[in-house]
Parts: structure tokens; C-alpha cells; sequence
């Protein structure tokens, strides 16, 4: 399969739903540990795959994970310091996984960052995430057997 420390890694590309997975020797990846990620890593675990996720940075949350300043090393910049949200609470949370009742209509980007974790603990998602890794390129491919797979090339950041 490949490096899951940096280097390159060959996934299946497949995408069509089907239910193969650690079985069958596929492997799938996420990219990137924010608000879009984390909930498809945790499906496509429910499913019974092979599921990895890439995370740039050093913590889940994506946007929402405030950073005082600029950060050279994943090159995003930090959300802003009064940053909250623009849908209720409601309406942004996860279906399975409602907010926390003490929170605000509008939440702040500190508890959209805080309720990002709790989903990822509670998903027991931090035990396949790879943080400070960097997705470089990812190259589709047809393999010998004629199925389409992507080769990954990442690199650890830090």
C-alpha cells in the first residue's frame, strides 16, 4: 500500500459505494480533518473500509481551529478571533452528534473548533487520522486488473 508516514501511497479509486474494504486489502483516504472530513471518515469506518485521513495541520477542526497568525507551515491563516458561525446551531451540527445545549444559537469558531474534537473522540477518529501531512499530489492510474486507483504523494510537515 505505501508509506503512510510521508512518501507516496496507492488507494483504491473506486467511489462507487460498493462495501469492500480492510477484506480485500483497499484503502481509502480522507482529506483533510475539518467539518467535511471527518463525518465521510466516519461513515466510510461504519461501512466497514479501509479508511485513512490526511491532516495538514496538528489538530482536527479545519477553518474553525483558530491559529493567532498566519501558519507557514500548513500555509493557511488563522480564522478570526470574534469568528462565528452564520446557520444555527441546529442546522450545523452533525445528525447524529446534536451541540452541546449550552451553546450559543451562532456558536464561536473556539466552540465549532471544541465540538469538532469531541465528534472526532467520540468517533474514535483520532486513531486514523495522520496529522502534520501533507497531501502533495494525488495521480489517478489504471492498475493491471483494469481498476482505477489514485497514487498519493504526501509529505510530514514539522
Amino acid at each position: 500500500m505505501g508509506d503512510l508516514n510521508g512518501g507516496s501511497v496507492l488507494l483504491d479509486g473506486e467511489g462507487n459505494g460498493s462495501n469492500r474494504g480492510v477484506e480485500d486489502g483497499k484503502r481509502y483516504l480522507v482529506i483533510g480533518a475539518g467539518p467535511a472530513g471527518l463525518p465521510v471518515a466516519k461513515s466510510m469506518r461504519e461501512k466497514g473500509l479501509d479508511v485513512v485521513v490526511y491532516e495538514m495541520s496538528d489538530e482536527v477542526g479545519g477553518n474553525w481551529k483558530y491559529r493567532p497568525s498566519y501558519d507557514p507551515f500548513t500555509n493557511t491563516a488563522a480564522a478570526y478571533k470574534r469568528l462565528h458561525t452564520n446557520t444555527p446551531k441546529d442546522a450545523t451540527a452533525y445528525s447524529d452528534f446534536p451541540m452541546p445545549k449550552d451553546y450559543p444559537n451562532n456558536p464561536t469558531h473556539f466552540q465549532i473548533a471544541h465540538y469538532l474534537h469531541d465528534y472526532a473522540t467520540h468517533f474514535n477518529l483520532y486513531s486514523i487520522i495522520h496529522f502534520n501531512t501533507k497531501v502533495v499530489k494525488v495521480h489517478p492510474f489504471t492498475n493491471d486488473l483494469g481498476e482505477i486507483q489514485f497514487k498519493v504523494s504526501s509529505k510530514k510537515i514539522l
